[in-house]
């Protein structure tokens, strides 16, 4: 069997705007200047106040690390003449999410430019939100290029 002709075949990634290098570039200041506080404040008698500086740290380093984990995750959309397919790809596993014909399926991108556009795949009352993690710009260039690809599909199969 001959494998179908892909029209499209893209990931989308959110991309980290901090490398791990960077994060550890304020790590270790901010919690130089919390060990600092924190010792003056032991200093003075204020007992209580270190572990709220030590929970401000470990705050921050949980929101770096959730921020790196976010951006292991992607979204791959794959147009053929048979189908479109988008799944969901993170560390060890990947879910299939959308799986439509081409010639049913639309495209739409609500509020083009903004940064509270949508590009929204739907078919048969149904629909799936894509390319959520990046900027509106490269929101407009996805869905420029899934139209495209939408319409070669369909001019292949019809």
């Amino acid at each position: 069997m001959e494998t179908p002709r892909l029209y499209l075949d893209m990931t989308i990634r959110a991309r980290r705007s901090l490398s791990r290098k960077g994060v550890m570039l304020i790590m270790i200041p901010v919690a130089f200047v919390n060990l600092v506080f924190a010792s003056f404040f032991v200093l003075i008698g204020g007992a209580f106040v270190p572990p709220f500086l030590g929970l401000d740290v470990i705050g921050l380093a949980i929101a770096f690390w959730l921020s790196f984990r976010a951006t292991d995750r992607a979204e791959r959309v794959r147009v053929s003449a048979d189908e479109i397919k988008v799944t969901r790809e993170r560390p060890g596993a990947v879910d299939t999410v959308w799986t439509s014909a081409p010639a049913f399926t639309r495209v739409e991108l609500d509020h083009p430019g903004r940064h509270a556009s949508r590009l929204r795949l739907s078919s048969k009352g149904k629909g799936l939100t894509l390319a959520s993690a990046v900027s509106p710009g490269e929101r407009e260039q996805v869905a420029q290029a899934l139209e495209d690809a939408v319409r070669a599909a369909r001019a292949e199969r019809w």
